[in-house]
């Protein structure tokens, strides 16, 4: 688990595993606390996913929002799509057997064990690995991926960022 201190508060993320795809979201995993759920196969990396999630909390602070909700936010902010819809499906945890947890919160809190119950109650494992550069690239519209030489993330993030120029 990665944890990021922003002045929006604190955003933890993590990848997880599960041993069968994902069949419902569970309630609230931990108390007093936002935890979001995305499809791993969207995100690049943990910076990624907290980039985009303050992204969206300062969206909805500012009163710039897209969507109505968070998660919805989030997921426009991860893949760069105005197309709510399309951003939905891209993100959606369901069906999904690799999964990343974003957790939001005001305080600091004993990450170590929010991570353990997360799996516990998912019944997943944490894992280092996130989406594919290359997909979430071709996703976002980079095609020449030999010109990136290794900076594809910082292409994902910046292109991902336009959705905030066009508020």
């Amino acid at each position: 688990m990665e944890v990021f201190e922003t002045s929006e508060g604190f955003i933890a993320v993590v990848s997880l595993r599960l041993p069968q795809p994902l069949r419902e979201i569970p309630g609230d995993i931990v108390e007093g606390t936002k935890i979001l759920l995305f499809n791993s196969s969207t995100v690049i990396s943990p910076r990624h996913a907290a980039i985009a999630t303050y992204r969206a909390l300062r969206a909805f602070k500012e009163g710039r929002n897209i969507s109505r909700n968070l998660e919805t936010e989030i997921a426009i902010c991860l893949t760069g799509e105005r197309q709510i819809h399309k951003a939905i499906r891209y993100t959606k945890p369901i069906g999904s057997d690799s999964l990343v947890s974003i957790l939001i919160t005001n305080q600091p809190m004993d990450w170590r064990e929010i991570s353990t119950k997360i799996c516990e109650v998912l019944g997943a494992v944490e894992s280092d690995k996130y989406g594919s550069m290359e997909k979430l690239a071709e996703n976002l519209g980079v095609r020449k991926l030999s010109s990136c030489s290794g900076r594809l993330e910082p292409i994902i993030l910046e292109k991902a960022a336009l959705v905030e120029l066009e508020r």
